[in-house]
């Protein structure tokens, strides 16, 4: 328990010391969240995603017909148009077709992100589907492959009608799609890039979410009160029933135990028990619409559309730790966990960014500040345990005896890295590294120990006076920054 506590102290307290990118102000301290950025213009988003490697794609529907993407400094890096020529991509029809992106996902590298179309304009489409179609009569619709090194559709894939949420298989092997108006569920192959199944599941399918071992899935029927479970394997579908009032979207925690479910019907959201199919439940508003869970699966987010906020739970104890006004209409969100930002999508046409200094203890963070000082258990102070009081505890004399023990372990051949950027995909990391090369830095690519791709632009052996360069270079570039050691 101490340890934990320690730990925490050091991450919050000590992570300007230690060159983390993210300075713990006092109207953080509380865990709170505060609005840093607010986003608008030409938009009206219906979701907006991160793809993991520092990118956020907003989809605005046949209302702006594009795909935006937002980098980490919320600069608009590119726009993609949703118009598209079937015959470019091995499909029939020499005509321009005008799509309408939804939702968005990515494969786990965030090399290729997948854009869902609500339906397609152009010749060949007559029967839209809509909110209040369930039949199979109306047009199918495509998703696009969007490559993430050039920001350009790269493939089309046919689904059923108006295709909503998506999700990749933890192998990267398979997309699903939710039809919404075809009431079926697209099972495409990502080897192939083609639908090779289509199972039903009834009226208005919406959220899915699959199992980390990628054998099973689950799809919330939001015309009903149920959850469809499907096998991946052999696509057997087992019912899940009585949830609640409309379910709409999906999280899964990281050890397959517990199913979140936003309850657009009731205002609520749904703790449901795998194991032992009992269901929880709170109200955080009226219309809860999407969610998103941290890394750890510590905190879950969710937008209530009808109320213009935003809630926190804390899953522990399923107790809303927090709410905060959004924009109007919040409808999609998502999470920067090494960044400990969350994104929120307004449908009235903004994008809000919010900060939330719990996360700084998220798995990803905590692992890139703890890096770069070796290893944290050596230099953790032994004490005797006399109290469960934490307010006995002086952080700043942890903050001192952590250091001091940190710099005695270092021997003199530490290299200490400068870095911009962490990045899954290594193509992005050049992309990035290549970017600061051609601003007159010494930009390269490391691997963390987690197998990450670190972009460094400077490197020392002498840590004080990179910190005193890192400091220059943040108020210059207005870039976070931090120290990793090798």
């Amino acid at each position: 328990m101490q340890l934990g506590i320690y730990l925490t102290t050091v991450l919050l307290l000590g992570s300007s010391f230690f060159g983390n990118s993210q300075e713990i102000t006092d109207s953080e301290k509380h865990y709170g969240l505060q609005l840093i950025k607010t986003i608008s213009g030409s938009m009206s988003p219906k979701s907006v995603v991160h793809s993991g490697t520092g990118y956020f794609l907003s989809q605005h529907m046949m209302y702006k017909h594009k795909i935006l993407v937002h980098d980490r400094d919320y600069e608009l890096i590119a726009t993609i148009p949703d118009k598209i020529t079937p015959s470019d991509f091995n499909h029939e029809g020499e005509y321009e077709l005008n799509g309408a992106p939804v939702e968005c996902t990515f494969s786990h590298n965030g090399k290729y992100a997948w854009i869902s179309n609500y339906n397609m304009t152009g010749p060949g489409f007559k029967n839209p589907g809509c909110d209040a179609c369930n039949s199979s009569k109306y047009d199918s619709s495509f998703i696009y492959k969007v490559d993430m090194t050039t920001f350009q559709i790269a493939n089309i894939i046919t689904v059923g009608a108006v295709p909503k949420f998506m999700a990749v298989s933890p192998n990267d092997s398979l997309l699903l799609v939710s039809n919404w108006s075809s009431g079926d569920v697209s099972i495409v192959s990502l080897n192939q890039e083609k639908e090779i199944k289509r199972i039903k599941v009834g009226a208005h399918p919406r959220g899915i979410a699959i199992t980390s071992d990628s054998k099973k899935a689950f799809v919330a029927i939001m015309g009903s009160s149920k959850i469809v479970e499907i096998n991946l394997s052999n696509c057997a579908k087992n019912i899940i029933p009585n949830i609640g009032k409309n379910p709409r979207h999906l999280c899964l925690d990281p050890k397959d135990e517990t199913l979140y479910i936003s309850l657009n019907g009731e205002g609520k959201i749904g703790k449901y028990n795998l194991s032992n199919q009992s269901i929880e439940k709170i109200r955080t508003g009226r219309m809860p619409r999407s969610m998103a869970l941290s890394e750890s699966g510590q905190f879950l987010y969710v937008v209530n559309y009808g109320e213009k906020t935003m809630s926190k739970i804390k899953t522990s104890d399923f107790s809303i730790e927090d709410t905060v006004e959004t924009g109007s209409k919040p409808i999609g969100i998502t999470i920067d966990n090494e960044l400990g930002r969350i994104w929120v999508a307004c449908y009235s046409g903004k994008l809000n960014v919010f900060q939330d200094s719990s996360l700084i203890q998220e798995l990803d963070l905590a692992d890139r500040t703890l890096s770069s000082m070796g290893n944290p258990l050596a230099f953790i102070p032994k004490i005797k345990q006399q109290s469960s009081n934490v307010a006995t505890i002086n952080p700043s004399s942890i903050v001192k005896q952590v250091e001091q023990k940190k710099m005695e372990s270092f021997s003199s051949n530490t290299m200490y890295y400068l870095i911009i950027g962490s990045f899954n995909s290594k193509a992005n990391a050049e992309k990035e590294c290549f970017r600061w090369k051609k601003e007159g830095f010494n930009s390269k690519i490391i691997r963390s120990n987690s197998n990450r791709n670190l972009v460094s632009i400077e490197q020392s052996k002498a840590k004080p006076e990179l910190l005193k360069n890192m400091n220059r270079i943040k108020e210059k570039w207005q870039t976070d920054l931090w120290i990793y050691s090798q």
